[in-house]
């Protein structure tokens, strides 16, 4: 395993830390606004994926999770500057870079994941030159290649290099003849494990999609990472980036780790079990530094479009004694760790968390849970539910006895 890092030059950090607090009381404050407008889908389908994955972080954790997260974020797009203006002199590897060197002439896979500085990798593949073809969603391409070649010309300048760099689309139909003619021509691939939807988008289900076991569940992964490895004898070197805290600043280090090639053996193993192993192995690498940097996981906003649904286990109703023989005074409550509720703008929804099933609610209906949020005696939630409502959403668990 080899390890790169990098960090702002000591000249640039005092104006970037400044604007870094800058924008975390910025975040801080949008944060609040958009709570206070229910604009709140994303950190309930952030929390709905870490009782999926990671049940074990308690419910409380969450809120600190999604804000770190998109602290996160703010601070990957000082990286790109960084990277695009070609001054790497923070760059440094305990190991040394020269590991990188064989692949500029022998391509390899680069798979990688939605952590930490993860868009450095292209600046660090091209300051090393090493041709990248990065293999990103339809929409991302049409979003973000420019950015992507601005980089690699703006690294080439600074440096004198001549490193290429083409952006392909993940969604293509011909994919996969793309992928193999990059190889061919000696472009290394840079590719996303953990965002990867492939040919037919991120729901489709066919025989190039592999059931996988991931920390508490099961995920559909396309399998073309180790399906082009395989047929074109090409290494796939696991890549995982994420940020160290440095002791008296406030910008952390950039750290990527680039763990021992992956390499295909005709002679040994057959296709399928290399394609097992290896996509098995790929995400074992991700649930390793899920456990200490979840945080800056970026996947888990939308990482239940991956998720196996029939894996989830199916939940026992409870025992509820018969609604006439319910006291008055027994107190209910919105089952929020199974439920969020939510707006997009004003329109209002109801998340199951457990299913990831959304139900749009009336307004009436939307009020009426929210203020449910705060344990309410039965005798008075009666004064603004209907009894077929409070019988419906206690039956589906959507509110609680305290």
């Amino acid at each position: 395993m080899n390890q790169i890092s990098f960090h702002i030059p000591e000249a640039m950090t005092a104006s970037i830390e400044q604007e870094y607090a800058q924008m975390k009381t910025i975040i801080a404050d949008r944060e609040i606004v958009k709570k206070r407008s229910h604009q709140v889908k994303d950190i309930h389908f952030l929390s709905a994926n870490l009782q999926s994955f990671m049940p074990e972080i308690e419910e409380e954790e969450h809120e600190g999770i999604y804000l770190r997260l998109i602290t996160n974020h703010a601070i990957r797009s000082k990286d790109i500057g960084y990277l695009q203006s070609g001054n790497l002199t923070g760059m440094n590897s305990v190991q040394g870079l020269s590991f990188l060197k064989e692949y500029t002439d022998k391509p390899g896979i680069f798979c990688t994941y939605h952590m930490g500085a993860y868009r450095g990798i292209i600046g660090i593949l091209a300051f090393n030159n090493i041709n990248i073809a990065l293999v990103v969603d339809t929409k991302t391409k049409n979003r973000q290649a420019d950015e992507v070649l601005k980089t690699v010309s703006d690294i080439n300048r600074q440096t004198g290099l001549n490193t290429q760099a083409r952006v392909l689309d993940a969604e293509a139909l011909d994919i996969g003849v793309q992928l193999t003619k990059a190889i061919q021509e000696k472009y290394s691939i840079v590719i996303f494990l953990d965002g990867n939807s492939g040919n037919g988008g991120v729901y489709k289900r066919d025989t190039k999609s592999l059931k996988v076991k991931f920390l508490n569940s099961y995920i559909w992964s396309r399998t073309g990472v180790a399906l082009i490895s395989y047929a074109t004898k090409t290494p796939v070197i696991p890549v995982i980036s994420f940020y160290e805290a440095q002791e008296g600043k406030t910008l952390p280090k950039s750290t990527f780790r680039f763990f021992d090639p992956i390499v295909p053996d005709w002679g040994k193993v057959r296709m399928q079990e290399y394609v097992h192993n290896t996509t098995r192995q790929l995400y074992g690498v991700l649930e390793t530094y899920l456990k200490k940097y979840v945080d800056q996981w970026e996947s888990l906003f939308y990482f239940h479009k991956f998720i196996d649904l029939e894996s989830i286990p199916s939940q026992n109703k409870p025992e509820l004694v018969e609604f006439e023989q319910v006291d008055p005074a027994l107190r209910f409550r919105f089952h929020n760790k199974q439920f969020g509720l939510f707006k997009l703008n004003d329109d209002c929804y109801l998340l199951n968390k457990r299913t990831y099933q959304t139900f749009p609610l009336k307004p009436e209906s939307y009020e009426a849970l929210f203020r449910l949020n705060q344990p309410i005696s039965l005798r008075e939630i009666q004064t603004f539910l209907s009894e077929s409502q409070i019988r419906t959403y206690r039956e589906t668990g959507i509110i609680i006895s305290e």
